[in-house]
C-alpha cells in the first residue's frame, strides 16, 4: 500500500523553540473481518483533525477516490475503516493524509474572557493588521489580533480554561515566546510576545483564568506588552488561493470582564481588568 505524508501548514507562522512539534502518523492494518482499519498515532496535545484521501480501493463496496475527514485526540487510535465486500479477501487501498492541530467548525461558547493582566491593572489595546502581526499571507475568514500595552514584565494570565498545545517563538521577535491554548469548545488562543524564559507552563498542562503563564515582553508593534488572538478553524472555502488547505482561520473578538462590565475591546480605548468568582469558575 502506497502512502504519503503531507502535514498541513497552519496560518499562524511560527518557529519552534524548546518544545516538541506535534506530529500525526496514520497507519493501516486488516482486522479479523479483513476490513482495512486506519489508525492515528499522535505525538502532541489537544484535538486533531485528520483528512485521508484514498485511491485504488480493492476488496470493498466503497468506491475510490474517497476522502474522509475525522477528529481525534492526543490518545489517537482507530479513526476510520473500509468494510470488506468479502470477509475472506482483505481490503487494500493507496492513501495520503494531512492533519491539523485543532477542530474544524467548533462552536464557540458564549463565555466571558479574563483580560490577561492582573486584576486592577489597566491596558490600552491596539488592533493589529495582518502585516503588523506577522501574518500577511494567512488564509483568514476574518482577522482580529490585539496588542495589549502593559508594564514591563507584567504577569500574564490565561484568558480561560484550556490545555497548552504549543509553545513557540516568532521570527520577527527574537528572545520572545508564544503559547497556544485550546479551550474546551475547540477554540484556541495565542499569546505572543511573552518574555522567553519567563514561561510558567508546559505543553499538555491545563490552565485556568487564575494561571500565570509568563511575563509580558514586547508585542509585535514594539510596545511593552503582549499580542493576543482567539480563533477557531473553519472549512476552507478559499480553495482558489489555498487549494490544498483543510481549514481557514476565523478570528473571534471575545467579550472580556472589565471594571465597567463585560465588553469587547476597542482600539485605543483603555480598559481596567476585573475578575469575579463566577468568571473564574465558569468552566
Amino acid at each position: 500500500m502506497k502512502k504519503r505524508i503531507t502535514t498541513l501548514l497552519l496560518t499562524l507562522p511560527t518557529v519552534l523553540l524548546a518544545a516538541k512539534s506535534p506530529t500525526v502518523t496514520v497507519t493501516t492494518h486488516n482486522a479479523d473481518d479483513n476490513s482495512l482499519v486506519f489508525n492515528a498515532s499522535v505525538n502532541g496535545y489537544g484535538s486533531y483533525t485528520v483528512r485521508i484521501t484514498m485511491q485504488d480501493i480493492k476488496g470493498s463496496t466503497l468506491d475510490a477516490p474517497l476522502t474522509i475527514t475525522t477528529t481525534t485526540t492526543s490518545d489517537g487510535g482507530e479513526i476510520f475503516s473500509i468494510p470488506a465486500a468479502d470477509t475472506s479477501i482483505p481490503v487494500t487501498a493507496a492513501y495520503s493524509y494531512d492533519w491539523l492541530n485543532g477542530i474544524i467548525n467548533a462552536a464557540p461558547t458564549d463565555i466571558t474572557y479574563r483580560l490577561p493582566i492582573a486584576a486592577g491593572e489597566r491596558t490600552t489595546p491596539h488592533v493589529m493588521t495582518p502585516v503588523e502581526a506577522g501574518m500577511p499571507n494567512g488564509n483568514f475568514v476574518s482577522f482580529c489580533v490585539w496588542a495589549l500595552e502593559t508594564a514591563p514584565n507584567a504577569e500574564i494570565y490565561a484568558m480561560r480554561r484550556g490545555t497548552v498545545i504549543a509553545i513557540d517563538g516568532t521570527e520577527s521577535s527574537a528572545g520572545s515566546a508564544a503559547i497556544t491554548v485550546e479551550h474546551p469548545d475547540g477554540t484556541q488562543a495565542r499569546y505572543a510576545g511573552l518574555c522567553a524564559g519567563s514561561l510558567t507552563v508546559a505543553q499538555g498542562e491545563e490552565v485556568t483564568p487564575e494561571t500565570v503563564i509568563g511575563l509580558a515582553g514586547t508585542a509585535m508593534n514594539g510596545s511593552n506588552g503582549i499580542q493576543i488572538s482567539v480563533y477557531r478553524y473553519t472549512t476552507n472555502h478559499n480553495t482558489a488561493v489555498f487549494p490544498h488547505m483543510m481549514a481557514q482561520t476565523e478570528f473571534i473578538n471575545p467579550v472580556f470582564m472589565t471594571s465597567r462590565g463585560t465588553r469587547q475591546l476597542h482600539d485605543g480605548s483603555m480598559v481596567k481588568a476585573r475578575i469575579t468568582k463566577r468568571m473564574l469558575k465558569a468552566e
